[in-house]
Order: C-alpha cells, then structure tokens, then sequence
C-alpha cells in the first residue's frame, strides 16, 4: 500500500487522492507500523469533490491503460484498466459507507484482466470493449450519488 507520510492528513482532505483515503480506510493489519497523524476516519469529504476526483483520476487510468497496451507494456496496463474501475469502486464505497469496507470488491475484474493478459490479447479495442461498459456503470453509481 502506499502511504505518503508527509501532511497525509491535510491533503487527503484537500486533494481527496485515493492513494491518500486507501490509507486513512486501511484496516489497522493493514498499516505499516510508523506512527502517523492520519485523520479521524469519522472527516466528512465534500461528496461533489469526491466524485469529480474520482471520475477524472478513473478517466486518467484508463487513458494511460490505453497509451501502455498500444506501446506493448500490457501488463501495466491491465493494471491501469483494474485502477480505474477500482478507484471509481473506493469512491462509491466511501461516498455511501463513509468508508472502503471492502478493498477486495473489485478482484474479480482482476482476475478477468489476467485471464486475457495470459491469453496474450495485446488488442486495445478488446479490452476497451469489454471493460469500458464495467467502468461506465461504475460511473453512473458514483453520478446517481450526487446530492
């Protein structure tokens, strides 16, 4: 997990990062054992800001999913296609839950995105046409959650 040690308080309430609120959500077997001042879990996060975050760094994933696998980097970026349907996933559950209570909720994409890595499919369009659907529906969760 990564963990910014630096203000990770003051900007996860700023930038509202996911790599930030994986940390602050992060179950406590889960965190390295420095001592750091990280948020009360209980801070409130502007619900309009977490929803632009999340969709323009979702948006930015999938983009670079899409430069990656066109250059030949394809594991990278199967990586960057499960980060951005992932991310849009953390961001629906600490909109609706006040918390990630989930971080395996999206493994099963992984395991999807695995299977054509092993399958050798270096076809942008192949995976642009099978998971952009899933992340546009992951969308559409997190816009229906404006207030």
């Amino acid at each position: 997990m990564h963990l910014q040690q630096q203000q990770t308080s003051s900007l996860a309430r700023k930038n509202d990062n996911m790599q930030y609120l994986e940390c602050i959500y992060a179950p406590d077997f889960a965190k390295i054992q420095e001592k750091l001042i990280l948020p009360d879990k209980n801070f409130k996060l502007k619900t309009d800001m977490l929803i632009y975050k999340g969709m323009n760094q979702s948006f930015n994933s999938f983009h670079n999913a899409k430069m990656k696998i066109n250059g030949g980097d394809l594991y990278r970026g199967i990586k960057s296609i499960f980060h951005s349907i992932r991310i849009l996933n953390f961001f629906n559950q600490i909109i609706e839950f006040d918390k990630i209570y989930d971080f395996t909720n999206a493994n099963h994409i992984w395991e999807m995105l695995k299977e054509d890595y092993d399958n050798d499919i270096y076809d942008w369009f192949h995976y642009k046409d099978k998971y952009l659907p899933l992340k546009i529906e992951y969308e559409k969760k997190l816009k229906n959650k404006k207030i």
